[in-house]
């Protein structure tokens, strides 16, 4: 590794947190459609994997110090 890269642990502290998932009690049980705590997790989620793996696609940049 050359001498300016970032480590992995580095790298991996710069990945955003995955969403957290609700608890079965934070849904209502109604009809919310989209609206559901839980489809509004699955599409963070889906957000959440998509900037993981652009951001693990992109090359490590040295670090500046």
């Amino acid at each position: 590794m050359p001498p300016n890269s970032p480590s992995p642990e580095d790298w991996l502290a710069a990945l955003p947190p995955r969403p957290v998932a609700p608890e079965q009690g934070e849904c209502c049980k109604g009809d919310c459609g989209g609206s559901c705590v839980f489809a509004v997790y699955e599409r963070e989620l889906e957000r959440w994997q998509d900037r993981v793996d652009a951001l693990l696609q992109e090359p490590p940049r040295p670090n500046r110090s």
